[in-house]
């Protein structure tokens, strides 16, 4: 497996989505992740194994507690892994549990659980979906669980030193699945399954021979040879053979006495026929008597009922002639009930009708003054249309004095303006003359004569003025004095015309109020009459009255109705009365044609239809019973004559004795018949099983011995699959010492145990470490840290080597070792990196999370992770 890209989505200290690409490593190979203490350096191996198996990377760390604190409560929390593995492109997309906002706000929390979830992409196309499947189905791929991947890939803090020392059953469960080996286990095991099977299988039969003369034993216990029997079965194991051919030879005899009880059965079982067919007439001609007396009981208890029949017939004959006087009073009952429904409608009718007169009552004046109201109703509306003549006058009058008072503004406008115009053409006009006085003046020179006056002295010349308006500018000013002239008088004209309709408006005006005064003044004195009998005034009263004027018709209606009513049940009921009379007349008829004396003697005789047949089918039952007593009485006298009574107690006694020892010769011949048939079935039973169980025990031979050499119950003391995995682990040790040595200067050198060290234990799986400098092997736990990490180091890159050699399905192309180099000097720091960087050029990509200063001048390509106060960044430094 090779980690191409990891994303990292609010993840431990990362709180924004966070990408690493390792695909810049390649070709590199050994790369070294480092950063502050916290930053999240392990974090990105706790994705990486999370990613994978859904578990983190050390057991210290819990993966319910990787979601960032930094991050936002929108944003997700998941790891996405993109690997390469055996040419195949896989990714894995996996979140874990945690709260997230609702996406629809309901309930009191405004979040909910995000259940953990992964799904596993092949060739960009999703294969499995849900994170125990994934968890699965990278367990098949890789051919390694999420313990035996961080015990050989991923060398977790804290951890890294556990396949050095885990214990052989450990071992033996991660080599099982790297290197294949179950098919060992399970030939052992199906071996062990088949000896035991095959045991199984022997002492089962040799049970059922035992269970089948065990429960022999207690039907031969009576019999004089049982001392024989005994002697045969008394050790725990049975003889077998010796007790078959005792039992051939006890099976003739029993057959012979058998015969014999049968015959001697038959003689006694005729005798108790003889017996039963006595016994059987005695009874017969018994209950003959037995019934004769019972039948002359039953007719003498009949008879004794003659006096109570009799007077039954009479009760009965009673009931039926009052069944004939019932119908009428039935009858005469309905018509009189009729008669009592009629007088109760005919008073209701009676209630009705004055509750109706009573209404009409109080409408009565609403009727009798309808055509006042109706009137008065009238001169309100022409009131109201009068009132809002008025109105429209007046504002009419409004209008045109509104009109009026602008157009006199407008005129006096107009004359100011007039007044302006004329005084300006006036000044021009004069300005003009004065101007041709000028220019003549011009031309009057001193001793000539004025060419105006003819004189010769000019004492005083007209001087020509310094603005002089022109013809042009005085025909202007001229036409603007006319324009205003004629505005002022259009004015003037149209004052005059609108102070006249103003007048007119105000004449129409007091026209109309003084009309609508008389209207409201002769509606007034017509109310004034009214007001007293109106529950509203007479502007409010019109519904009221309208009301009141249809219900009045209604209820004159209904009255009419309730008087034809009350004519129609009024004759009813004399019809309904005369008809009960006259059923009342046939009823009493009937009494005194049935012998009544009264009615309530006829009602003291009456009984109900079902009290009745119960009485006719009593005395007929005992009619028929008696008769049937005496014709029955008199057959069975005939039947006992000539017989007599049997004496069936000494019958019966001497049947029992001869029941009794019929009984007790049955119960010996099936005594005996039971013994003859277990044994033959005995006999039989173990002749069959003697000939099953002799092949059997051959082969429980062959196989058990099978099962001891591969259970490992041999000198070695070693099962078969332990003796194919030490082949394969004597090669791992030979790998990691390869290593090893470099990294100590060949002082150590990782060994297999030669012998057991736990008798109960059949693995030779334990690891000692030869110590070159004393000549001795120990324990690999004695190793110091650093030791052990080298050691541990080695081991992991040997199974490695062996894993890939062996089984094409395990490709260990990544290690990633969290610390542990820290308890290094710093001549066994450079043997570890040679050792490492000589498997980084093998085309393995190799992480080292690390502090020691001396790794970061070492490795040039590195992951380095940065923490701040919003959550921590990873940069890839080359």
């Amino acid at each position: 497996m090779k980690p191409l890209k990891l994303t990292l989505s609010a993840w431990g200290p990362y709180k924004e989505k966070t990408e690493i690409d390792f695909t810049g490593f390649e070709g590199k190979g050994l790369f070294l992740i480092t950063g502050a203490t916290g930053a999240g350096k392990t974090t990105i191996f706790d994705a990486i194994a999370y990613a994978l198996y859904g578990c983190m990377s050390g057991e210290m760390r819990e993966k319910g507690s990787v979601r960032s604190d930094f991050a936002k409560a929108e944003d997700e929390t998941y790891v996405n892994l993109v690997m390469h593995h055996n040419g195949v492109l896989y990714e894995i997309r996996r979140n874990p549990e945690y709260l997230r906002p609702k996406r629809r706000r309901s309930g009191e929390s405004a979040f909910t659980k995000e259940r953990e979830n992964a799904v596993l992409y092949q060739d960009g196309e999703p294969v499995v979906a849900g994170s125990a499947q994934v968890s699965s189905r990278m367990t098949a791929i890789l051919c390694l669980d999420e313990k035996q991947f961080k015990q050989i890939s991923m060398l977790a803090q804290g951890e890294f030193a556990r396949l050095l020392s885990a214990n052989g059953t450990e071992k033996t469960k991660i080599f099982r699945n790297i290197f294949g080996t179950q098919q060992c286990s399970q030939l052992t095991g199906a071996l062990k399954e088949r000896a035991a099977l095959c045991y199984r299988q022997v002492m089962e039969y040799r049970h059922k021979m035992d269970e089948d003369i065990h429960l022999l034993g207690g039907y031969l216990a009576d019999r004089e040879e049982n001392g024989v029997w005994q002697e045969l079965t008394a050790g725990e194991n049975y003889h077998h053979e010796a007790v078959l051919e005792y039992l051939k030879e006890l099976a003739k005899t029993c057959a012979a006495e058998v015969r014999e009880q049968e015959r001697q059965a038959q003689k006694l079982q005729q005798q108790q026929l003889l017996a039963a067919e006595q016994i059987s007439a005695g009874k017969r001609d018994n209950d003959l008597f037995a019934a004769l007396w019972q039948t002359q009981k039953r007719r003498e208890e009949l008879r004794t009922q003659e006096k109570d029949m009799a007077l039954l017939q009479k009760e009965v004959a009673k009931a039926q002639a009052a069944a004939q006087v019932w119908p009428l009073e039935v009858s005469w009952q309905e018509k009189q009930r009729g008669a009592d429904k009629c007088r109760q409608r005919l008073d209701t009718l009676k209630e009705e009708k004055a509750a109706l007169q009573e209404q009409m009552k109080e409408l009565s004046f609403l009727q009798k003054n309808r055509a006042a109201l109706e009137k008065s109703f009238a001169l309100l509306e022409q009131e109201a249309q009068k009132r809002e003549q008025v109105q429209q006058a007046a504002s009419a009058v409004t209008i045109k004095q509104t009109a009026f008072h602008t157009l006199q503004e407008q005129y006096l406008l107009a004359e100011e303006a007039y007044g302006i115009h004329k005084k300006q053409y006036e000044a021009a006009d004069q300005a003009y003359k004065r101007a041709v006085i000028g220019l003549a003046a011009a031309y009057v020179i001193e001793g000539e004569p004025c060419p105006v006056c003819g004189s010769l002295e000019h004492p005083s010349i007209a001087v020509l003025p310094e603005e002089v308006p022109d013809e042009e500018q005085l025909k202007a000013l001229q036409h603007a004095m006319e324009k205003a002239a004629a505005t002022r008088q259009e004015l003037f004209e149209r004052a005059a015309g609108l102070k006249g309709e103003w007048g007119e408006s105000k004449r129409r005006l007091e026209e109309l109020q003084k009309e609508a005064a008389q209207l409201a003044a002769k509606t007034a004195r017509i109310a004034q009459k009214l007001i007293p009998y109106l529950q509203e005034p007479l502007a409010a009263s019109r519904k009221q009255c309208e009301a009141g004027w249809e219900r009045y018709s209604n209820v004159s209606a209904l009255l009419l109705q309730k008087e034809e009513a009350q004519e129609q049940t009024a004759a009813e009921l004399q019809r309904e009365t005369e008809a009960a009379a006259a059923a009342e007349a046939v009823f009493k008829e009937q009494l005194r044609r049935q012998k009544f004396a009264s009615a309530p003697a006829y009602q003291r005789s009456r009984r109900e239809p079902e009290q009745l047949q119960q009485l006719q089918q009593k005395l007929k039952s005992w009619q028929e019973e008696l008769h049937a007593a005496e014709e029955l009485l008199a057959h069975q006298r005939e039947s006992v004559k000539g017989k007599k009574q049997a004496d069936l107690a000494a019958l019966e006694a001497q049947a029992g004795e001869g029941k009794r020892l019929q009984e007790e010769k049955q119960a010996l011949l099936k005594k005996q018949s039971i013994l003859l048939a277990g044994i033959k079935k005995t006999v039989q039973s173990l002749q069959e099983k003697t000939e099953r169980i002799a092949p059997l025990q051959k082969q429980y031979g062959l196989v058990k011995e099978l099962d001891n050499l591969a259970s490992g119950n041999n000198k070695k003391r070693l099962v078969f699959e332990q003796f194919v995995l030490a082949g394969y682990f004597e090669e791992i040790l030979q790998a990691a010492n390869l290593r090893l040595a470099r990294m100590t200067d060949g002082r150590y050198e990782l060994q297999r145990a030669g012998q057991v060290s736990d008798g109960r234990v059949k693995d030779n799986m334990e690891i000692l470490v030869m110590d070159y400098y004393t000549g001795k092997s120990r324990s690999v736990k004695t190793l110091s840290g650093g030791e052990s990490f080298k050691a541990s180091l080695s081991l992991a890159l040997g199974m490695s080597d062996v894993v890939q050699a062996v089984s094409g399905g395990i490709r260990v192309e990544t290690l990633f070792v969290d610390e542990g180099f820290g308890s290094l000097d710093s001549e066994s720091l450079d043997q570890a990196c040679e050792t490492l960087l000589s498997l980084a050029q093998k085309d393995k990509l190799i992480g080292i999370i690390s502090h020691v200063p001396e790794l970061k001048e070492r490795i040039d390509s590195k992951l380095l992770v940065t923490k701040t106060n919003h959550g921590s960044h990873v940069h890839v430094v080359q």
